[in-house]
């Protein structure tokens, strides 16, 4: 009796200190989320990547994963850019990936990388408007000119089209502002 005793205060105890264990693991986790997170926060990058590896069995580490993703976003590649999508399609943020990096491309005008990444025309006008005036850009002009007189006879008004095509005179630029 007296060893049955022993086993199962033996057993409580092992327990008890397995359990400590897993949430002073969780807090560590936690702190270096928080860190990164901190870091992020200032722009700095270098946090992730020195407690990163802390984070493997942390449930939010594909969080952190999106935000350092999301630093460099304008000098990543399609294929850094897809890889990253199927890797964290789960992710709630796999969503807007595709929409943040369009526009670092839009804002840092990379059109080759626009039409690499961009491989069917974008359901939003002002994506399509941006679409063709990679196009445009990269001399692929029956392309380019050929979308944009889509654009203009559809009625919609998107300025973002109004300045590389406002020359070929499909439409007076006036009318487009109005």
């Amino acid at each position: 009796m007296r060893l049955m005793k022993k086993g199962f205060v033996g057993l409580i105890l092992g327990c008890v200190s397995n359990s400590a264990f897993a949430i002073s693991e969780l807090w560590l986790d936690r702190y270096a989320y928080d860190a990164i997170q901190q870091g992020l926060n200032k722009k700095d990058i270098s946090v992730y990547h020195k407690k990163r590896g802390d984070l493997d069995n942390y449930p939010l580490s594909g969080y952190a994963d999106y935000r350092a993703f999301l630093f460099d976003l304008k000098n990543k590649t399609p294929e850094e850019v897809n890889q990253f999508s199927k890797e964290f399609a789960d992710y709630p943020f796999s969503v807007s990936i595709r929409a943040d990096y369009l526009n670092a491309l839009i804002a840092t005008k990379n059109w080759p990388y626009l039409i690499a990444y961009q491989t069917e025309l974008p359901r939003d006008q002002d994506y399509q408007c941006w679409y063709y005036t990679a196009f445009y850009h990269e001399n692929e002009l029956d392309t380019a000119f050929d979308g944009a007189k889509l654009l203009w006879l559809d009625g919609e008004r998107s300025l973002a089209l109004v300045i590389p095509f406002s020359h070929i005179g499909i439409r007076p630029v006036n009318e487009l502002i109005t």
